[in-house]
This record gives structure tokens, C-alpha cells and sequence, in this order.
């Protein structure tokens, strides 16, 4: 009867030991999809801004438009985002 009852034991240990590990995982690859998910964010949004300056850029020389109208959609997203307190850095 001494057998079964530390044999018992024993078999929690190893389920306790594996959940652990299992829970473990999964915390790390929850954390890893949250910074990669930051960091495309992040450079989706400097490409924006590139562009948006490209064109304000070559606008600058014409005369029928103002270049600023050209990158304020962007621009406008990007400090919207910042203002309202948007996850990641802007």
C-alpha cells in the first residue's frame, strides 16, 4: 500500500513539473509575438513618415498645391496615435 501512495505522489510531481514548463512556454512565445508585433508596428510607421516627407519634399516645388497637404494624413495618424497614449513607441 506504501507503494501506490508515493507512487501517486510522485506522478503529481511530474504533472506539476510539466505544466510548468508548458506554462512557461507560452508566456515566452505570448511575449515574443507582443515585441516582434511592437516592432513591425513601429516600422510601419516610420515608413509612413518616409514617404509622407518624401512627397511634402518633392511638392515643395510646385506651386499649385502645398506640400504640407500632402503629408498631413500621415503625419495627423502618427500624432494622433502619440497623443492617445497607442502601445509602443512612436
Amino acid at each position: 500500500m506504501q507503494r501506490s501512495a508515493s507512487a501517486r505522489f510522485k506522478k503529481r510531481g511530474a504533472i506539476l513539473v510539466e505544466a510548468a514548463i508548458v506554462i512557461a512556454s507560452f508566456v515566452l512565445f505570448f511575449m515574443g509575438i507582443v515585441y516582434f508585433r511592437m516592432f513591425y508596428t513601429k516600422q510601419i510607421r516610420m515608413g509612413r513618415l518616409a514617404r509622407a516627407s518624401t512627397i511634402a519634399y518633392s511638392m515643395g516645388a510646385c506651386e499649385a498645391s502645398d506640400p504640407g497637404e500632402w503629408a498631413r494624413p500621415d503625419i495627423s495618424k502618427q500624432t494622433t496615435q502619440a497623443t492617445q497614449g497607442s502601445p509602443g513607441p512612436v
